[in-house]
């Protein structure tokens, strides 16, 4: 890059108007004289990030990268910026970006360790709803209606930095997930920070000529502190309310030194397939591992 004016041949020639001109040719930008503003487009702007990111020192690259742990993965446009460095040099990224996120999950940590740092790490709290079966079933055969269908749904846990976005979009992951469980028994509300009641509803499948409703019931998720005095239109003949289940919030580091909770909440994440997400982060961590001492990155 030119160092200063005096440096060029043509230095008559270097004036803001003429500098303003060419980065707006060249560089897909556009300027505003009256607010003096340059718009750069955002294609140029992953570009530039990229272009910049491949060419610093890796020492800086990666405390630029520290910075990326806190960040949500909604504060990018997209990943585009992310991508194009990729493409670019797949090395920069595993060890400049991807690797040290990853070594604070998987060094030195056992398996169970390993699985809940990196929930914790990448999705924060959990949250997952257990459903109590045979009071479902019970409802929908004894009444007051016949009921053809439970309708209801699980809360969705989402990435929560723009590091475990990038590793998803990289292998193919998905980066949401649901627990719910159908439990013979729910022994305790205890913890739970919703619950969910349920009312009838009528549904109409399109294209049926005769227009029969289907009855279903469709779950209602209320916040816990609404126990007591929530409604709930699913009532027992003695008019007391049906809690059909309810969804618990967990942090998975805290469940570390507490073996039985533990192992209980591994079992319903295994359910869910997260230890085939986790097996397949871990693969990519251990093959960064085997390249490190060759790169010139490290």
């Amino acid at each position: 890059m030119t160092e200063s004016k005096q440096s060029l041949q043509n230095r008559a020639k270097f004036t803001m108007r003429a500098v303003q001109q060419d980065v707006c040719a060249t560089a897909c930008m556009m300027y505003e004289q009256e607010s003096d503003i340059y718009y750069i487009d955002p294609g140029f702007q992953d570009h530039f990030f990229a272009r910049y990111f491949y060419l610093e020192d890796p020492t800086q690259c990666k405390k630029i990268a520290r910075g990326l742990w806190n960040r949500q993965p909604d504060s990018f446009r997209n990943l585009d910026a992310l991508r194009m460095l990729y493409r670019i040099s797949v090395e920069k990224v595993d060890i400049c970006i991807l690797y040290p996120y990853l070594d604070g999950i998987f060094k030195g940590k056992s398996d169970d360790e390993a699985f809940l740092r990196f929930l914790s790490y990448s999705f924060g709290d959990i949250t997952y709803t257990l459903w109590n079966k045979p009071l479902i079933d019970k409802i929908m055969r004894e009444g007051p209606v016949a009921v053809e269908k439970f309708d209801f749904g699980n809360d969705a846990n989402h990435t929560k930095n723009i590091i475990i976005e990038l590793i998803c979009d990289v292998l193919d992951l998905p980066n949401n997930f649901v627990i719910g469980s159908m439990e013979d028994s729910i022994q305790s509300c205890d913890n739970a920070v919703a619950f969910y009641t349920g009312t009838h509803a009528d549904i109409f499948f399109q294209g049926d000529p005769d227009q029969i409703p289907h009855k279903w019931i469709r779950a209602e998720k209320r916040e816990i502190d609404e126990l007591e005095s929530g409604p709930a239109t699913i009532r027992t003949k003695n008019g007391e309310p049906i809690y059909f289940g309810y969804a618990y919030t967990v942090e998975p580091q805290s469940l570390v030194d507490q073996p039985e909770l533990k192992a209980n909440f591994i079992e319903l994440c295994k359910a869910a397939h997260l230890d085939a997400m986790f097996a397949k982060v871990r693969k990519y961590y251990e093959n960064i591992v085997r390249n490190l001492r060759a790169n010139e990155y490290n």
